[in-house]
């Protein structure tokens, strides 16, 4: 299965990766590690995650020990990662992507 990052998910992982960095050097790095393997997880078991949306469309990956969830859909042999989302900050900002 293809993995397409859309470039706002790039760029909030990459400004979650440096605030978590200069917090604490390494953090930003396992950050990156986390998504990677919530991703993994979605890629091997996709419809296992809970929908997000009531037209079930987006599901989403929750990160290992980060507030952080991989907000991502599926369109033919692609999982589209559409958000890395904090889950605790203004959920569903993403939708309009």
């Amino acid at each position: 299965m293809k993995i397409r990052f859309l470039d706002e998910a790039v760029d909030e992982l990459r400004a979650a990766a440096l605030w978590y960095e200069s917090k604490q050097p390494g953090l930003g790095i396992l950050l990156v590690q986390r998504v990677d393997e919530a991703v993994a997880r979605a890629v091997a078991m996709p419809l296992s995650f809970p929908s997000w949306t009531p037209n079930r469309e987006y599901r989403r990956a929750l990160t290992h020990q980060f507030p952080h969830s991989v907000v991502f859909r599926l369109r033919d042999d692609e999982l589209q990662v559409i958000a890395v989302a904090h889950t605790k900050r203004r959920p569903g900002y993403w939708r309009a992507r």
